[in-house]
């Protein structure tokens, strides 16, 4: 025979434990395709599982995509004209494809040389299965004032 206190505390462990470990994993799963998605609010959150990609960075002279110069000295990582793997600590690719397109447009507007920026990005691991796996964006710089 249980006491009624130690019955309670019983139910309240499984309770808990349902919550914890069983909620975040049907929380989870892509009922489409039945893969486990890290969905964000997740014990599997701090898996910190990172965007994996392949991305470079140019701008366009005559024709000819070259490396940006003189990017090295604005983010510690400098991806030239030819792909080079990096990854992105986003939990979504959107938002990594945002922060790439916001650094095209802003090295664009400081430049004003009327050349055209772009980047483009290859990811080889995807949380979304259904996102595209290449993503190009350019912008064009505006002329500098005479």
């Amino acid at each position: 025979m249980t006491s009624p206190r130690r019955r309670g505390v019983d139910v309240f462990i499984a309770a808990w434990l349902l919550l914890q470990i069983v909620l975040p994993l049907v929380a989870g799963l892509d009922f489409s395709n039945g893969r486990y998605f890290n969905g964000p609010f997740s014990w599997s959150m701090y898996a910190h599982l990172r965007l994996r990609c392949e991305m470079s960075l140019w701008v366009v002279d005559e024709g000819v995509r070259t490396t940006v110069e003189g990017f090295d000295r604005l983010a510690k990582w400098a991806p030239g004209a030819e792909p080079e793997r990096c990854s992105f600590g986003y939990p979504k690719e959107g938002d990594a494809e945002a922060q790439v397109r916001n650094l095209v447009d802003e090295i664009a507007a400081r430049r004003a040389d009327g050349r055209r920026y772009g980047a483009e990005i290859r990811w080889t691991r995807l949380r979304d299965p259904d996102w595209p796996p290449l993503w190009r964006y350019e912008a064009q710089s505006p002329e500098a004032p005479r």
